[in-house]
C-alpha cells in the first residue's frame, strides 16, 4: 500500500496530475489490460483494432518503460501523458491528416491504402475504421472527424508520426546502401 502511495505521489508531482485524473484512466486501462490485470502487446492492438506491426511495436515499446512486454497501470498513465498527449495537439494532428490526404477529407480508398501499408490492417478492418471515424456517414473523413477520433484515441496520431519515421529511416538507408553500391563501382 505504502508502495503505491509513493507512485501516485511521483506521478502526481513529476506529471503535474491530479487524483481525479488518474483515477479517470482507471476504466480505459481495465478495460484494455486483459493479460492478467496488464496490457500486451496483443491487447494493445486488439483495443486500436489493428495487426500487430513494427510501427505499433514501436509505439507499444514507449508505453512500456521497463521493457517487461506488458504495460502495467504506472506505465499507461505515463504513456498516455508523454507519448499519447502530446499527439493531440492541434499541430500534430493537422500534419497527420495533410499526409493522409493533401485535401479537405480522406476518402475510404485513402484511408485503406494508407492503413493497409502503414500499419497492415486488411481492408476490412480500415473499412471498419473508416466507418467508425466517417460519423455522418458522408464517405469521407473530415479534419473535425478525424480530430474527434483522434481525442477518443490519440494512439492512433502517435502510430502515424512513428510510421513516417519508420519509413524516413528506411529511406535514408536504401539511399546510403545505394551510395555504397555506387562507390564501390567507381573503384573496381
Amino acid at each position: 500500500m505504502e508502495a503505491g502511495a509513493v507512485e501516485f505521489h511521483k506521478l502526481t508531482v513529476k506529471l503535474g496530475l491530479k487524483f481525479s485524473d488518474i483515477k479517470e484512466q482507471l476504466p480505459k486501462y481495465a478495460a484494455i489490460a486483459k493479460s492478467k490485470g496488464y496490457i500486451s502487446i496483443e491487447d494493445f492492438a486488439e483495443y486500436l483494432q489493428l495487426p500487430v506491426s513494427p510501427a505499433l511495436e514501436e509505439v507499444f515499446a514507449m508505453y512500456d518503460r521497463d521493457g517487461s512486454g506488458t504495460i502495467d497501470f504506472r506505465e499507461y498513465v505515463i504513456g498516455s501523458c508523454l507519448v499519447a498527449k502530446p499527439a493531440e495537439d492541434e499541430e500534430t494532428l493537422a500534419l497527420a491528416f495533410e499526409r493522409f490526404c493533401g485535401n479537405c477529407y480522406i476518402t475510404k480508398k485513402e484511408l485503406v491504402e494508407i492503413m493497409e501499408k502503414s500499419l497492415r490492417m486488411t481492408d476490412a478492418q480500415a473499412e471498419e475504421l473508416f466507418n467508425q471515424v466517417d460519423v455522418d456517414k458522408s464517405g469521407q473523413i473530415t479534419y473535425d472527424q478525424f480530430k474527434a477520433y483522434a481525442d477518443l484515441k490519440p494512439e492512433y496520431a502517435t502510430l502515424f508520426n512513428v510510421y513516417q519515421e519508420l519509413k524516413k529511416e528506411e529511406r535514408n538507408q536504401m539511399e546510403q546502401e545505394s551510395n555504397v553500391d555506387r562507390n564501390k563501382n567507381k573503384t573496381d
